[in-house]
C-alpha cells in the first residue's frame, strides 16, 4: 500500500533546503518559450548556509523521456533565506501532445540536496488543427473586439455584424466577450425570433453588466454574483462565486469536451504576464463570468454542461432551448488566451463547430444503463447537485475492531459510532459514496455544509431529467432504508400517478414505476434517511 499523496506532498513541501517551481503556463504550445521561476529556501537542518550549488532542470515525457534539460549555478543562499531565478526554456516544436513533468534537483556537495517537480500539458499544432470545423457561415457581433482577434489568430471566417435585425437565416450567431450590449437587448425579438426558427447562436462571457442584456435573450434568466473565488475575505461569502478553477464537465462526453480531459479545467495559462511584483493576481482560472439561475426550477429546461464551485452552484456552460434553436452560454475566459492556451482554442474551437452542427442538441442526456447513484461516470450528468436536491449518501467502512456500528441521523447522515466530529482522525474509517439522497430543497452555509431550506420537514425532494432509448417504458428504483423506522418513498415521473411504497427498516427493495415518454422528468419524495441506490430503464416484462 502506497502513501497517499498528501504525504507525498509533505515530504516534498518540508524538505529542510525547497526547491519550489512558480510557473502560471501550465498550459502552452510546442514551441513556445515558458518562464518558470526556481525559488531555493535554505531552512537546512544544521543552519548551514547553501553553497557551491547547481540547480539541474529537465523536461520529461509520460515515457519519461528527457525532451528538453539544462542546468545553471546557483548563488550561495544564506541559511535562512531565499533565493530565486527565472529560466527560459524553449519546448520543442516536434513533441508530441500530452502531460509532461518539468523536474528540478539542487545539487551540492556532490549531494542531491532537494528535488521537485511542475505538471505541464504541451500540446502539437495537431491538436487544434484536428479539432472538427464547420462550414456552417459565422456572423459575430463583438462590440468589445477581443473574441474577433481569436477567432482572426485561430484562421476562423467570420462576418462581423451590427445590424441585429438581420441575421442570415443558415448563419450561427456569435456574440462576443462583454459584447451584450443595450442595442442587442433592443433587438432581443428578433435575435430569440432567429432562435426558435432554428437559429444557433453562442454567447461568450458576459460580466454583471452585460449580461443583464443577454437576458433579454433568454427564456430562463441569469444571475452573475459579483464574488471573487480569490477574495481572501474571511469568514466566505455563502454565495457562489463568479470566478473558478477547477471546472466539473458535467457530460464528459459532450461534443464541446472533445479532445479535452477533466484536468484540463482545472487551471489555465495566465495571459497578463502576472509576476508577483504586479498588481492583482493571475489570471489562471478557466472561468471569470460564471452564473445561476434567477430561478432554480429553470434547471429543468436548461442543459447544464459544466458547473463549478461549491455544491457545482456555478454554472459555466449550459444551453438553453427555444422552438427549434438554442443559445449556449459561456462563463469562460477564453478570448484572450486562445494564443497560448492550446486547452482554451480548441475548447473555442469545440464551442464553434458544435454550436453550428445540426444535430447533437439535446436538452437531456441519454440514459442506456443503470445509474448506480453516487457513482459519478454512471450518472452521465442528469444531477446537478444543488439544483436537483439530490445529496450523496456516505457510509462509513468500519474496520472489524470498531464496535460501535454506525448511527443514522434525523437528517439522514450515516456516522460511525454516531459522532458527528472526529472522522479526520480515524483514517482506519473510511466514508464511501453509497447512493444519494432526497434532501432538497437545500441551501450551503459556510463551508459548503448543505442546510435544508424547511428545517420542520422531515421529506426531502430529489429529482432529475433524462433520456432513454425507444421502447423502454418502466423504471426500476432499488431503495434503502438504513433507519429504525418504516418509512415511505414516493415516485413520480412527469404527469404519470405517483407510486407510493413503505419500506421496513434496514430493507432494500425494487420499485417499479411505469414510464409514458422518452423524455423522463423523475421525482423522488421522501424521508431524508432514505437511500437511493440504482435507477434502471427497461421494457416492462
Amino acid at each position: 500500500m502506497n502513501p497517499k499523496p498528501v504525504t507525498e506532498q509533505v515530504k516534498i513541501s518540508y524538505q529542510p533546503v525547497l526547491l519550489s517551481w512558480e510557473c502560471w503556463t501550465p498550459n502552452v504550445f510546442a514551441g513556445s518559450v515558458i518562464k518558470p521561476v526556481a525559488h531555493v529556501i535554505n531552512d537546512d537542518e544544521d543552519f548551514k548556509d547553501l553553497k557551491n550549488a547547481e540547480l539541474n532542470y529537465e523536461l520529461r515525457d509520460k515515457a519519461n523521456s528527457v525532451v528538453f534539460s539544462s542546468n545553471l549555478k546557483l548563488a550561495d543562499v544564506p541559511y535562512y533565506g531565499i533565493s530565486s531565478k527565472e529560466l527560459e526554456i524553449k519546448i520543442p516544436d516536434n513533441v508530441s501532445t500530452g502531460n509532461y513533468e518539468l523536474r528540478g534537483q539542487i545539487v551540492s556537495g556532490g549531494k542531491v540536496v532537494s528535488k521537485n517537480f511542475y505538471k505541464i500539458f504541451i500540446a502539437n499544432k495537431i491538436y487544434t488543427q484536428s479539432a472538427p470545423r464547420s462550414k456552417a457561415p459565422l456572423v459575430v457581433y463583438d462590440i468589445a473586439g477581443g473574441t474577433k482577434k481569436s477567432l482572426t489568430g485561430l484562421n476562423i471566417a467570420y462576418k462581423e455584424i451590427g445590424a441585429l435585425n438581420r441575421i442570415p437565416s443558415e448563419s450561427v450567431l456569435v456574440i462576443g466577450e462583454n459584447s451584450a450590449d443595450k442595442n442587442l437587448a433592443d433587438n432581443a425579438a428578433q435575435v430569440k425570433k432567429f432562435i426558435a426558427s432554428g437559429g444557433r447562436v453562442l454567447a461568450l462571457r458576459q460580466d454583471s453588466i452585460h449580461l443583464a442584456n443577454l437576458n433579454a435573450l433568454l427564456s430562463n434568466p441569469l444571475g452573475n454574483n459579483n464574488v471573487d473565488i480569490d477574495d481572501p475575505q474571511y469568514p466566505v461569502v455563502t454565495k457562489s462565486p463568479r470566478t473558478g478553477y477547477y471546472v466539473n464537465p458535467e457530460r464528459p462526453d459532450h461534443p464541446v469536451f472533445s479532445g479535452i480531459h477533466r484536468e484540463n479545467f482545472r487551471i489555465w495559462s495566465d495571459y497578463t504576464g502576472w509576476n508577483p511584483k504586479s498588481q492583482g493576481l493571475p489570471k489562471i482560472q478557466p472561468v471569470s463570468d460564471g452564473f445561476t439561475f434567477e430561478n432554480s426550477e429553470d434547471v429543468g429546461s436548461t442543459a447544464i454542461l459544466a458547473n463549478y464551485s461549491s455544491g457545482l452552484r456555478g454554472v459555466a456552460l449550459a444551453e438553453q432551448f427555444s422552438g427549434k434553436g438554442s443559445i449556449l452560454i459561456s462563463g469562460f475566459d477564453i478570448a484572450s488566451r486562445t494564443n497560448i492556451d492550446p486547452v482554451a482554442a480548441r475548447f473555442l474551437l469545440n464551442l464553434l463547430n458544435y454550436t453550428a452542427s445540426p444535430v447533437g442538441h439535446e436538452q437531456y442526456p441519454i440514459i442506456t444503463s443503470p445509474i448506480v447513484w453516487g457513482e459519478y461516470e454512471t450518472e452521465k450528468g442528469v444531477v446537478t447537485d444543488i439544483y436537483s436536491g439530490f445529496l450523496v449518501n456516505s457510509t462509513p467502512r468500519l474496520p472489524e475492531n470498531f464496535t460501535k456500528g454506525i448511527v443514522v441521523m434525523k437528517e439522514g447522515y450515516q456516522l460511525a459510532g454516531g459522532a458527528r466530529s472526529g472522522f479526520n482522525t480515524r483514517p482506519g474509517i473510511q466514508y464511501v459514496a453509497n447512493g444519494r439522497r432526497p434532501f432538497g430543497p437545500f441551501v450551503q452555509s459556510f463551508g459548503g455544509q448543505p442546510t435544508v431550506i424547511d428545517k420542520k420537514s422531515t421529506e426531502g425532494i430529489g429529482k432529475f431529467w433524462c433520456r432513454i432509448p425507444e421502447g423502454q417504458d418502466m423504471a426500476s428504483s432499488l431503495v434503502w432504508n438504513p433507519g429504525t423506522e418504516p418509512l415511505t418513498i414516493k415516485i413520480k415521473i412527469n404527469d404519470l400517478p405517483e407510486v407510493s411504497r413503505t419500506i421496513n427498516p434496514g430493507e432494500k427493495i425494487s420499485v417499479d414505476s411505469p414510464v409514458d415518454s422518452g423524455n423522463v422528468n423523475m421525482t423522488y419524495t421522501g424521508d431524508r434517511r432514505l437511500v437511493i441506490l440504482e435507477t434502471a430503464f427497461r421494457k416492462k416484462i
